[in-house]
């Protein structure tokens, strides 16, 4: 199916890799000690929890105004010291994530070439998920297979006022995904960005693949504009790890769009912020070649490609996310 090839071990992956696309890759769970395991899956829940605890952190500085003493003031200006500090990247920051791969015995698919990976782009994650911890792998696994072309990763701007959140996000390269922001980022190297935002978040089920796209026309604006190649990155396994309480077009949905930040409740594992075991597969599909021109033709053109893009990925490679041929995607 991947080709002919042959089969080599490399920085504790199984490869595939013959002399053209797709390669194929795996991180299996049997590499790892219980040790090992242990102190992933406590890392990758106290990232999970610090989605609830950040903000509480955040509120806290208010302490000090209701109730000043010398210890409450010394806990506000150290919570606020972390709301803006970092402010400058930390590359071993990339590594933080590596833990996490084994947990999930994550399989990776690499449709796109050398030659195209040398050509500026923008990497678009689908989907979102409610905590999107196939895309923070990613960090990690840019890193590794494309350390010459990371870039900045837009990311939801109240993100980057979180306590400790802040910190590792700013660390791996981290902007505010604001219009501007994106085109400055392009204007210096690549990007990667979950287009379909707080809207596919809401969307998120561990029963539905849902995919946010047909009213996401700006990134492929940009693309166009600062001649950027959208490259299609699909994360299976990232609808799969929460259940959460505000689903679909309800009013916490609503709310938190309007507020650009996200209002709900998740559980997994004994209803805790524990993500449910599982698997994830990243799969870089071929890059979306750009319109001849900059009219909106060449923009519903590209708009079109790239979903249909997506939409073959999610069809190639379900099974190996173990997803039934019967589970569609939806685009909405």
């Amino acid at each position: 199916f991947f080709g002919t090839g042959v089969m080599k071990t490399k920085g504790g992956t199984q490869e595939t890799e013959g002399t053209h696309v797709p390669k194929i890759g795996r991180y299996p769970k049997e590499d790892v000690t219980a040790a090992q395991k242990v102190f992933g899956w406590i890392w990758l829940s106290f990232w999970c929890s610090l989605h609830y605890l950040s903000p509480l952190l955040l509120i806290s500085v208010l302490i000090p105004v209701f109730y000043p003493t010398s210890t409450t003031i010394v806990w506000g200006l150290f919570i606020l010291t972390l709301t803006f500090y970092p402010h400058k990247p930390w590359p071993a920051a990339r590594n933080f994530f590596r833990s996490w791969f084994e947990l999930y015995d994550l399989t990776y698919v690499i449709e796109t070439t050398p030659e195209e990976a040398e050509a500026k782009f923008i990497c678009c994650w689908n989907p979102h998920g409610i905590v999107p911890i196939t895309s923070y792998m990613g960090f990690t696994f840019m890193n590794l297979h494309f350390p010459k072309q990371y870039g900045n990763s837009a990311v939801a701007s109240i993100l980057l006022y979180l306590p400790i959140l802040r910190s590792i996000l700013i660390w791996c390269e981290a902007v505010p995904s604001s219009a501007a922001t994106l085109k400055k980022c392009l204007d210096n190297g690549n990007l990667s960005i979950l287009p379909g935002g707080l809207a596919e978040l809401f969307l998120s089920s561990r029963e539905t693949e849902t995919v946010f796209m047909k009213q996401r026309k700006g990134i492929v604006h940009i693309a166009i504009q600062k001649k950027a190649q959208i490259v299609p990155i699909y994360t299976f396994g990232n609808t799969q790890h929460f259940d959460q309480l505000a689903t679909g077009n309800n009013f916490l949905g609503k709310f938190s769009r309007k507020i650009k930040a996200s209002f709900t409740f998740f559980w997994g594992q004994y209803y805790l912020p524990i993500p449910y075991p599982g698997k994830s597969v990243i799969v870089v599909g071929k890059p979306v070649a750009l319109p001849p021109g900059n009219s909106p033709e060449d923009l519903d053109d590209m708009h079109r490609r790239w979903i249909e893009a997506v939409e073959e990925i999610y069809e190639k490679y379900k099974h190996l996310a173990g997803y039934p041929p019967e589970k569609k995607l939806h685009v909405v």
